[in-house]
């Protein structure tokens, strides 16, 4: 069979040859298209945790996380040496100190003395405190050394006490397992460190009862 004329030989169009630009726009543009998505499903994500945060009730539970520091140790740690409290940090909360034990008096008076100090979480003092650091604090510098260091642990020690029976200087503890104590200061008040939104600070118990679990006196 002859060969068939130039003129009516069928052409195949070539393929063009990507050149480096192209393939480098091609790359750009998906890796445009992934960190988008990425930001935006991190966004969401953010979002999502501010929303679940701003429903959390504002109160730590100590027995969540676990102390940098072995019981044992903390025990033996010395009080750091500080001046006797003001006067006028008691007598500005309008509470009269009265208490059956010269300890549990002088536990109180030196509670009220930090009111206004911040909360810090596995803080025991002498410019920080959460809560059991509170209790410990105030206790250890007025001969109380043996005290275990969280809310739930001291919710085991010393003579258990009943609602009806409270006398200031015992301890008071909330929730269901124990989370948080204070120190009962009489006429319906205690002084306690709430959370990381607060400070130490003396409270009416009134909304505090709802939550109450148990008392102890040392």
């Amino acid at each position: 069979m002859p060969p068939r004329p130039a003129s009516q030989r069928t052409t195949v169009p070539r393929r063009r040859k990507r050149s480096p630009k192209d393939f480098l726009s091609g790359r750009l543009y998906a890796l445009v298209l992934v960190v988008g998505l990425a930001l935006t499903a991190f966004g969401v994500g953010i979002k999502y945790d501010l929303i679940q945060l701003s429903d959390r009730t504002p109160v730590i539970n100590e027995e969540e996380m676990a102390l940098d520091i072995p019981l044992e140790e903390w025990q033996a740690l010395p009080v750091e040496d500080e001046a006797p409290p003001e006067p006028s940090a008691a007598s500005r909360t309008g509470i009269e100190l009265v208490a059956s034990s010269a300890t549990r008096k002088a536990a109180m008076k030196t509670a009220l003395s930090k009111v206004g100090a911040p909360y810090r979480y596995g803080a025991a003092g002498p410019r920080a405190f959460d809560c059991s650091g509170l209790v410990n604090y105030a206790y250890k510098s007025n001969g109380k050394k043996d005290l275990p260091r969280t809310s739930r642990a001291l919710s085991r020690t010393g003579t258990p006490v009943s609602k009806g029976n409270l006398q200031p200087g015992d301890l008071v503890f909330f929730y269901k397992p124990v989370g948080h104590v204070g120190i009962y200061l009489g006429d319906n008040k205690m002084v306690h460190a709430p959370n990381r939104k607060s400070s130490v600070k003396v409270v009416d118990m009134t909304w505090h009862w709802k939550k109450f679990n148990t008392a102890r006196r040392l």
